[in-house]
């Protein structure tokens, strides 16, 4: 199985109170994407936009413009826009049934899943435009084996992150994966709470 193939990369990230090894995680920690209906709304609203994107090309080519030109040119502009709206909602529409099909397998290997500990030796942050953390990916090392990277990203819900919450390089977690699985979920620790 390829990278493509699994949510946000090959592993997640899920925030604990304690490094337990005896408490898997039962899911993957996975954000909340658009259901059935709202997909299905979408789609119609998409639909709807083609229509009058077309119509919009239709008009222009059908009364007086200041030349070819101009027609060309917004038949272009809104033929993109319409590409770009429909693109979007594919590559959203997969990622989500990948995520859906990688949390099906996750709770099948369940029971051969088994923690190594670990240390994160890079971090990567996105923040967002109010300064929370948007996202943050972690490369962890693992005694005996190759480097493995989980990204973060908010569950519906939860609390906001801050930087300072965030583990830093050489902060110990747990790896959770099945043998022969690309799967994989990482226990980190919020630092600010650690001694509570």
């Amino acid at each position: 199985m390829s990278p493509a193939d699994e949510p946000s990369g090959l592993g997640v990230v899920r925030f604990v109170d304690a490094l337990d090894p005896a408490a898997p995680p039962q899911g993957l920690p996975l954000p909340r994407r658009l259901g059935s209906l709202g997909r299905a709304i979408l789609a119609l609203v998409f639909a709807a936009a083609t229509t009058l994107g077309a119509v919009g090309a239709v008009e222009l080519w059908t009364m007086p413009t200041p030349g070819t030109w101009f027609s060309v040119l917004f038949t272009v502009f809104i033929a993109a826009l319409v590409a770009a709206a429909w693109f979007a909602f594919a590559t959203a529409f997969r990622r989500a049934q990948r995520e859906r099909d990688a949390s099906v397998r996750w709770l099948r290997e369940l029971g051969s899943v088994t923690a190594e500990d670990g240390r994160i030796v890079d971090r990567f942050v996105n923040l967002g435009d109010d300064g929370d953390v948007a996202a943050f990916e972690v490369t962890v090392e693992i005694a005996g084996s190759a480097a493995v990277s989980a990204q973060w990203e908010p569950l519906a819900g939860l609390r906001k992150l801050l930087q300072p919450q965030l583990p830093g390089v050489g902060s110990r977690v747990l790896v959770w994966r099945a043998p022969g699985s690309p799967r994989l979920v990482v226990d980190v620790l919020d630092p600010t709470r650690v001694g509570d």
